[in-house]
């Protein structure tokens, strides 16, 4: 089967496939045998008890005896146990049938039918032995399921919120086990595992630089959740094995600190800024005018009126401009305020 992963840079992988009967591991020869056998059973049946009693009149009511009894015995057949013996199923669907006899002629292909009597059928037409049984909902549908899961997680400095897309379907060859699992429960599995490991992660890094973490994440999560795949195939995780599911995509779309933080570090990052623009203007670099303020070179008064002509210039009306005492005359813009105030004012 040709490789189904398509990977993309930074991490990012998706792996869908389609389901096929190739991929579960059942006994077809058994149950060919069987299908075949009981045919047998029911057509020869009748037409010999027919044959036998046309006998006793004549030769030809025992020929027109076998006849009647083997299309007695072909339309009992279809009737009663054809539906017992053959299995259609509709695309992207699975089937599980319970088998109360899984050793039963299981001689045939030995050690096949290892699965506790849950028989795993996919799409399109299948023979199954006369002794399965089925149900209304054994029919599964095997489609991706789409999900995003929030989950905050403590760093060194603070805690950040992290934002989890990931996709999965029910894989066919673990359908036995996919079908005691409902998606709510296995979206709670998602996110306690994935809340666990973010944790393991994050908590040795700064929130700054978990923020930045997502690539390596996306790497690291793929590679925990989503198995690997060599040149014998995909080989699932533990967690994909135990909930019978296969993880098509798992992906780190956002990692964002808490809003106090953030908000904080955007105040900085203005602030970076609008220096940057007042040594614009005045035709020097922002290195040199942090030493002409240090130095004393620069009026506190010319410094503040620099920095408000940069936040015109940024069009950043809701900041203001406040004059510290004792920080040689370097000024820091504040976050909703209104014109320009000495700090006596905002006091």
């Amino acid at each position: 089967m040709p490789d189904s992963t398509i990977e993309a840079d930074k991490g990012y992988r998706i792996d869908i496939e389609i389901p096929t009967d190739a991929m579960v591991p059942r006994d077809r020869k058994s149950r060919l045998l069987s299908a075949v056998a009981v045919g047998a059973l029911m057509i020869a049946t009748p037409a010999l008890f027919c044959g036998y009693w046309g006998s006793l009149v004549s030769p030809t009511a025992s020929d027109i005896g076998e006849i009647l009894g083997a299309f007695v015995g072909s339309v009992s057949y279809l009737w009663v146990f054809a539906h017992k013996i053959f299995l259609y199923n509709n695309e992207y669907a699975g089937y599980v049938t319970q088998n109360p006899f899984p050793n039963l002629l299981n001689f045939v292909d030995k050690g096949v039918d290892q699965n506790d009597g849950m028989e795993i059928y996919a799409a399109g037409p299948h023979l199954t032995h006369v002794w399965e049984q089925r149900n209304r909902t054994g029919n599964y549908p095997l489609k991706v399921t789409t999900q995003v899961i929030e989950v905050s997680v403590p760093t060194k400095t603070s805690k950040v919120t992290v934002t989890v897309y990931f996709e999965y379907m029910e894989d066919i060859r673990h359908l036995d086990r996919a079908i005691a699992a409902d998606n709510d429960t296995v979206i709670k599995g998602y996110q306690s595992y994935i809340a666990s490991f973010l944790t393991q992660e994050l908590s040795k890094m700064e929130a700054s630089a978990a923020v930045q973490a997502d690539d390596d994440l996306n790497e690291k999560l793929c590679t925990k959740f989503m198995g690997t795949r060599d040149k014998g195939g995909r080989k699932f995780s533990k967690f994909e094995t135990q909930y019978g599911i296969k993880t098509v995509s798992l992906v780190v779309s956002n990692i964002k600190l808490p809003e106090d933080v953030q908000t904080t570090r955007d105040a900085i990052e203005e602030g970076k800024e609008i220096h940057k623009i007042a040594a614009a203007i005045l035709g020097v670099s922002p290195e040199d005018l942090t030493k002409m303020q240090t130095d004393g070179k620069i009026e506190s008064k010319l410094m503040i009126e620099l920095r408000k002509e940069a936040l015109a210039m940024s069009k950043n009306a809701s900041m203001s401009i406040v004059d510290i005492e004792g920080t040689s005359g370097s000024p820091i813009a504040v976050i909703g305020g209104n014109g320009t105030q000495p700090l006596s004012q905002h006091v």
